[in-house]
């Protein structure tokens, strides 16, 4: 309700809302987190994406997610999860060594299990592998690509006449 004023929305068009990182996994001197908001309607939605996102007097960017490839966890390759995977042992993320990647202490030594690369980690984003996923996933899914769910046009955007006078900043 307070970002929906804040941010001139209609009322009740965010749905939901959740950090990535849960509170208690969080370390003591993070400064920064990121929010996920779902949102009723593409229109709200588009606003926020073209506008960015006021909190408490402050811009934050916004970003649409996107289909991404799933990696599993346990052993880090492609097209499935940790629950379904069928490796015995749990493989390290970060140097491919045969750990959890919580547990890893190599983390100047990387290697990718998915390209066999010792210049990056499997999670990191410039792999290979996951670029070339990724570029399968936007051709299959075009809309992947769009900035936002194209419904540009249909809600007018608010302008400072919009705003009742005792909202605005300043204004007595």
């Amino acid at each position: 309700e307070e970002i929906e004023k804040e941010n001139h929305l209609p009322s009740g068009c965010i749905r939901d809302g959740r950090w990535v990182k849960p509170v208690y996994r969080r370390d003591p001197k993070q400064t920064v987190g990121h929010i996920i908001l779902q949102m009723n309607n593409a229109e709200a939605a588009d606003y926020l994406l073209v506008h960015k996102i006021h909190i408490r007097g402050l811009k934050y960017e916004t970003e649409k997610p996107r289909k991404e490839p799933y990696r599993c966890m346990k052993c880090q390759l492609y097209r499935h999860m940790a629950k379904e995977c069928k490796n015995p042992h749990d493989i390290c993320g970060t140097c491919a060594g045969q750990h959890r990647t919580k547990d890893c202490n190599a983390y100047k030594s990387p290697c990718c299990v998915s390209c066999k690369s010792h210049d990056h980690a499997s999670w990191d984003r410039s792999c290979p592998t996951f670029m070339m996923l990724c570029d399968r996933l936007n051709a299959r899914f075009p809309e992947n690509l769009a900035p936002t769910y194209g419904s540009l046009g249909v809600m007018r955007v608010p302008t400072l006449a919009d705003i009742p006078i005792s909202t605005r900043a300043g204004s007595q």
